[in-house]
């Protein structure tokens, strides 16, 4: 299979020490080709082995007995140290820091600060992000997602925050509803308007969920 394989309206009755389908590790399918669509799977035996709802080449839907697809992705950042390089007071900065991916994500890959749409059906979702900062004193200090699909910043989502008189903000929170499929990104970004002084963001948890 290196295309599309789908099933339709249809049924498994799968006995005990019988497999209802088997995909080999090694089968090549672009993204989200693997289609299951309103199929039921009943018996004692095992459904379907070798791959799973949350791979991408998976897309399960309406379907009873096994997992359905759904597209959700998280990273999370505890403790950082690391400044974000703040040299002027116009410019967005990506933050800088380690970031650590959800086990549950599902479709969306991730590298530090950037969680990137693996699915190839375009579909809606809801981005979260709360974080917590420390910066010059009483400095106003702006984030905001930045979206790959626009090459630039999702202006419903920019927050604006003072730091308080020891330089630090808490629970400073953002969230916006984009249209996202495969290749697309979300990172968070900031500004220092107040003076070209460094914003470390000490915790920061991004979430983004499917809403259709």
């Amino acid at each position: 299979m290196t295309r599309r394989f789908r099933i339709i309206y249809s049924s498994f009755v799968t006995l005990v020490g019988e497999t209802s389908i088997n995909i080999s590790t090694g089968t090549t399918l672009p993204s989200e080709s693997f289609i299951l669509d309103t199929v039921n799977f009943g018996g004692g035996g095992t459904y379907l082995t070798g791959i799973t709802q949350t791979s991408n080449k998976s897309l399960f839907t309406k379907c009873v007995g096994i997992e359905n697809t759904a597209v959700n992705g998280q990273l999370y950042m505890r403790g950082n140290t690391t400044p974000t390089i703040i040299t002027g007071t116009t410019n967005y900065e990506k933050v800088l820091g380690t970031t650590s991916a959800s086990t549950d994500n599902s479709k969306y890959s991730h590298i530090n600060n950037r969680l990137t749409n693996e699915a190839i059906v375009k579909r809606k979702y809801l981005i979260q992000c709360t974080l917590s900062f420390t910066s010059g004193n009483n400095n106003v200090v702006e984030f905001g997602f930045y979206d790959s699909k626009l090459g630039t910043f999702r202006q419903p989502s920019i927050v604006i925050s003072t730091a308080n008189s020891s330089g630090r903000a808490e629970n400073i929170s953002m969230s916006c509803v984009v249209e996202h499929s495969i290749g697309n990104y979300i990172e968070i970004w900031s500004k220092n308007t107040s003076s070209a002084t460094n914003i470390t963001v000490s915790n920061m948890n991004l979430i983004i969920t499917q809403i259709n």
